[in-house]
């Protein structure tokens, strides 16, 4: 355990006390807390004494001479750490710790109030742009009044946390998150509290090891919480206070440390080594922890390597660990188009809906577009099946929408949704553009099923996996507790309401059915997992994009919440794949690596 001292709901000569007797003899603030009246503000502090840069603070700083000072430090190469206010308006006084050589980027802000995100001065948009930029919140407080809120905070750069937020809680709402950011897993990184009781907290995936949270704390309260947790090996790593006198609490996080475990760079598999290094600064420079690239020439595997960036405790990532695909499901479900084209099951002018069974509107509010009838099969594998989901919305990331209008007691089925769409319009004639369409794939994969009379899972596996030779694809599980023992975990901040139980107002993490979807219902769209090397494999003797054999020059690409994914076939007969376990790729696009990865892919001699 980190040597530390702590104290809560101090005044400024006992914070100045204790700043005269630590700051000179190496101890530096891990959390600042100024709480209260202005005018006799609170400290609540956690000093750890280990090397640090070196540094300046301030405390009981009127807000309105808050601005020169920063602008005085950051000057002189100074740079914020811990930032808290209290006090309404321009009776405000801030509390700083300000370090010398951050090394990072940053961001920081005081004065912002809540609302939307599209709002400059809300502290929701930046919240949003440092996510965007690879910040993560690091400090800040709620202060001002009832009515008019005020934050001031700071963030950090750091690319290997993705993070999210919350502004403005609730102590019920706050709990509520809590616990639905378990799921992702998120651990609190930082929380603070308004004297209101309104909770500013981030919310983070690294690894701390061990660690606990309680909010709304008495004094008495968080003094036994200390107790029993310091005597558990256990100490503060951040203190927060709000309100006033007998009516103070306090949010508290304790952990054996206060700094993530240091991840560590492995990889796994066979063949050339020659993409590893492209891969390794791919994936450290967005924080992804578990990768597969698999290349493949003429037919012959050349490269089957998997990749782990992440902390002791993270499973390693092999060749045969699957992972979800997201829109590379889509060449899966053309391929099975193509075999009932050969069977004579279905032809290109085939109309899809009739095809399907699907002819009447489900339900009586909805106005039937004639159009709808005039689709054919051949339209919905070149995208021009009639929907934009630019303007209109993407209908497999409205499944809890539709579950809950048909008034279905569970997730909605892949035949929910289409019978759902036949009665809704479209944007524009069939055929008449093309305009990317996973709905158009979903209505492709329960013709599959319609025509052939089995599952699409069972119909892909028996008529072109296992003639193929391919093993190593399925048909993913929407809920973490159903991942395949061989499955990687998905990394995404991102979480809402729960897709798979869409009677409940329960809060699920996206990547398990909170964006939107279910795996089970989008599968011929966006719902499979496999290997990288199963994608090589598939790609060879199938076109990536469209229908029929294997399209030279041609590649699609796969996102969606925990998934990055991407497959091609070039022109000098080699084919690549591979797999990433997140979407958040802030600083290093996708594209730009599939550049990278080609620029690579030229230079070796296979």
């Amino acid at each position: 355990m980190a040597e530390f001292e702590a104290y809560h709901g101090k005044s400024s000569q006992h914070h100045q006390s204790r700043f005269n007797a630590l700051a000179p003899n190496g101890w530096h603030m891990i959390s600042l807390s100024a709480h209260g009246a202005a005018g006799d503000p609170r400290y609540s502090v956690v000093w750890v004494k280990e090397p640090s840069p070196a540094y300046v603070a301030v405390h009981d700083l009127p807000i309105g001479k808050y601005q020169q000072w920063f602008d005085d430090k950051t000057e002189d190469g100074f740079a914020p750490v811990l930032l808290s206010a209290t006090g309404t308006g321009a009776n405000a006084v801030v509390a700083a710790v300000f370090e010398k050589g951050l090394g990072k980027g940053w961001m920081s802000k005081h004065g912002l109030t809540s609302g939307s995100a599209q709002n400059q001065g809300n502290v929701e948009f930046w919240n949003k742009l440092a996510r965007q930029s690879g910040m993560v919140l690091r400090s800040g407080s709620i202060y001002g009044s009832a009515s008019q809120r005020l934050y001031i905070a700071v963030w950090h750069e750091e690319a290997e946390a993705h993070w999210s937020w919350r502004s403005a809680e609730t102590p019920a709402n706050y709990q509520t998150w809590f616990d639905a950011f378990q799921e992702v897993p998120l651990r609190p990184g930082f929380v603070t509290l308004s004297e209101q009781q309104e909770y500013f907290a981030a919310f983070r995936d690294d690894n701390i090891g061990q660690w606990s949270a309680r909010h709304g704390l008495s004094g008495a309260a968080y003094q036994a919480e200390f107790d029993d947790k310091t005597a558990k090996g256990f100490y503060p790593v951040c203190v927060q206070g709000g309100g006033k006198g007998n009516d103070t609490r306090y949010a508290a996080i304790f952990a054996k440390r206060h700094t993530p475990k240091p991840r560590k760079w492995t990889v796994t598999g066979s063949g050339l080594s020659a993409f590893d290094a492209a891969v390794k600064e791919f994936m450290q420079a967005n924080g992804v922890r578990a990768g597969q690239l698999s290349v493949g020439k003429a037919g012959s595997l050349k490269a089957r390597r998997a990749y782990t960036w992440a902390d002791e405790d993270y499973p390693i990532t092999q060749v045969g660990t699957l992972m979800r695909v997201a829109s590379l499901s889509k060449m899966f479900t053309a391929a099975c188009i193509q075999c009932l084209y050969d069977a004579g099951t279905l032809s290109e002018g085939t109309n899809a809906f009739a095809k399907a069974g699907v002819t009447q509107k489900a339900l009586a509010s909805q106005t039937l577009d004639p159009r709808v009838k005039d689709i054919t099969v051949e339209q919905l594998v070149d995208h021009q099946g009639g929907w934009n989901s630019t303007t209109a919305g993407d209908w497999v990331f409205k499944m809890r929408k539709i579950a809950v209008d048909l008034g279905l007691n569970g997730p909605a089925s892949k035949f929910d949704l289409v019978r759902y769409i036949f009665g809704e319009p479209l944007q524009f004639d069939p055929g008449a553009m093309s305009q990317y369409s996973n709905i158009g794939y979903t209505t492709l994969a329960y013709l599959v099923e319609k025509t052939s009379g089995q599952s699409y899972e069972t119909y892909l596996k028996n008529t072109i996996l296992q003639p193929d030779g391919i093993t190593d694809v399925k048909m993913a599980r929407t809920l973490r507790s159903q991942r395949f023992p061989n499955e990687a975990f998905y990394d995404d901040p991102g979480v809402w309401w729960s897709a798979a139980a869409p009677t409940t107002q329960k809060l699920t993490a996206f990547c398990h059915g909170g964006e939107g979807w279910t795996t089970e219902a989008m599968d011929g769209s966006g719902g499979l997992c496999a290997t990288a090397d199963a994608l090589v494999q598939f790609i060879r003797l199938h076109a990536v994009w469209g229908r029929g054999g294997r399209a030279a020059g041609s590649a699609r690409t796969g996102s969606m919440a925990g998934v990055s994914s991407r497959a091609e076939s070039r022109t000098d007969d080699v084919d690549f794949a591979f797999n990433f376990n997140t979407r958040q790729l802030v600083k290093y696009p996708v594209n730009d690596f599939a550049t990278k990865l080609s620029g690579v892919l030229n230079a070796t001699n296979m």
